[in-house]
Parts: C-alpha cells; structure tokens; sequence
C-alpha cells in the first residue's frame, strides 16, 4: 500500500480532465476466461488508486483471451498457474492458496508491509528492474524470511530501509531476479525519508 499511498498522492493533484486522460492512457490488463470473465493481471495498485479517487470507469486491456476456448474454471486456473499469469499468496505470505480465495474486486487488496519494503528498495536503485514475474513478491519473501520488519511492520518501514538496502545486496540475494552486487555502485544508501505518504487502507477478504 506505501505504493499506492504514493500514487494517490501524485493523482490526486490533477485536474478532473488531467485525470481522465491519464486513465485512457493506463488501461488495466487483464485476462479474459473461458466463462467470458475479466481477471485482473497487472496495475493493480493503479486500479486501487482510481477507486479511492471515485473513478467509476477504466479502460482494459485484454492481454490473453481464452473465452474462446472450452475449458473447466480448474483447468482454467492451472493454465493461468503455468503461465504464471497469477499469484496465489496472501498479504502474509502464506500460500499458494486455492482460487476460490482471490478477492473479488480491487477492495479485497491486502496490505503486504514487506511488498512496501521491496518497492521502497526500488526507489532507492537497490534492486534492478527485471521483468521477472513476480520478482517484487520473491523479494517481499526474502525479506520476510529474515524478520527485517518488526510486528508493527508499516510503522517502521522508513527505519528499515538501510538495512533492506544491505541486504539485497549480500551473496544470499544474489539468486534473486534484479540482485545487484557489492560492487554495482549504482544502488544509493537512503540517507533522507522518502515523502510523506497519507493513511489509506482497502478492505481485505482475506
């Protein structure tokens, strides 16, 4: 959610007529299923964002279509999980979990701090970009695995981010799609707080 805070608050700024042209200019990617259902595959934090701005309609852009194709809904899901089209952990962690447990809209988001640590690291050039699928939530994972947050977790996020960036660079990231090593001078030590964000939370049904 620290990346949708941050967007909110980049959007928030536009005019009305500002605001339509950059959403006719983000379409929402999605896949169509055999059932002719619409399913979320990228710009989630987008689409939350335009939520909490009271945006009623986005264009999409259907990136794979299987509506054409005869196919139970689990044959459909195991497609999806080959192709690693979809993700199936929760804001903990915890999973790969059954389909049935996917939210059903934008609002069922759930607020993963350690997500907001990865993207945080990002910002601060300690990870390359990879179009890895789902490099951002191996990343979360590995920083999970080693505690950095404490319970409170999105309190401390801004404390943590000189020890994340230190992390990810050490020879037990190096396995991890985007890893950058000691001696890629390009990452930068944080050395001010990133900007102010606002409180925002979207229900989960998790």
């Amino acid at each position: 959610m620290r990346e949708a805070e941050q967007k909110l608050k980049k959007l928030s700024r536009l005019r009305k007529n500002q605001l339509n042209k950059y959403v006719q200019k983000h379409p929402i990617k999605v896949v169509r299923s055999p059932q002719n259902e619409f399913y979320i595959v990228d710009h989630h934090h987008l689409l939350a964002v335009l939520w909490l701005l009271g945006v009623k309609k986005v264009p999409v852009r259907v990136t794979k279509t299987f509506a054409t194709r005869k196919m139970s809904r689990p044959r459909f899901w195991k497609l999806l999980a080959a192709r690693r089209m979809m993700h199936l952990y929760d804001q903990f962690g915890h999973g790969p979990h059954e389909p049935l447990y996917l939210p059903e809209d934008i609002r069922g988001l759930g607020d993963d701090p350690y997500r907001s640590l990865v993207w945080m690291v990002e910002q601060e050039n300690g990870i390359r970009d990879t179009r890895e699928p789902y490099a951002e939530f191996a990343w979360a994972q590995f920083f999970r695995k080693r505690k950095l947050l404490s319970p409170a977790g999105r309190e401390h996020l801004d404390h943590t981010l000189k020890k994340a960036l230190a992390v990810c660079r050490s020879r037990h990231a190096r396995h991890l799609p985007g890893y950058r090593p000691p001696n890629d001078d390009a990452v930068q030590v944080a050395s001010r707080p990133l900007a102010s964000t606002v409180s925002v939370r979207l229900r989960s049904h998790r």
